[in-house]
């Protein structure tokens, strides 16, 4: 499994290969800087297993990068990442077909248990992700629930 990195900033998509090298170090990582690479790169090294997205390229703005990737890739995960919060954009972005959503501003560790969550909860078949979307179950709730202590409660901040 292909496992893209798309942002056109280059210390957040080094960041996040570098988590995902660490998760997963026998799967290949590729990294781009813009959408219009991942239809080449896919030609050259194989297709993706999971494609992390920024929202905001110089190529794709808000969710239009997210219908284009859904719109090749239909059965393959969507992350996709932002500055933006999630209150304001989240929920636009899972319509569009994204599997989830992260904030940016994650600190580093809340970012690799996002992301290590993230695939753990794409390890299940694809259709159990569908089920659990249309039971009104988002990967995101999967991903909240699996990162909280269990038996806690999330200080507020």
């Amino acid at each position: 499994m292909n496992i893209y990195v798309v942002d056109d900033h280059a210390m957040m998509r080094d960041a996040i290969a570098m988590v995902m090298r660490r998760l997963h170090p026998h799967r290949k990582v590729v990294e781009l800087g813009c959408l219009a690479e991942l239809m080449p790169s896919v030609d050259l090294t194989g297709s993706p297993g999971l494609i992390l997205l920024d929202l905001n390229l110089p190529d794709a703005r808000g969710c239009s990068g997210v219908k284009k990737v859904k719109r090749h890739f239909p059965g393959v995960p969507l992350a996709v990442y932002s500055a933006s919060p999630a209150a304001d954009v989240a929920d636009e972005c899972i319509d569009a077909g994204a599997d989830i959503y992260i904030e940016k501003t994650a600190g580093s560790r809340e970012l690799f248990a996002a992301l290590r969550s993230l695939l753990l909860v794409f390890d299940l078949p694809l259709p159990n992700l569908r089920a659990t979307r249309d039971q009104g179950r988002y990967p995101i709730g999967l991903i909240r629930e699996a990162m909280e202590p269990r038996g806690s409660n999330p200080a507020a901040c």
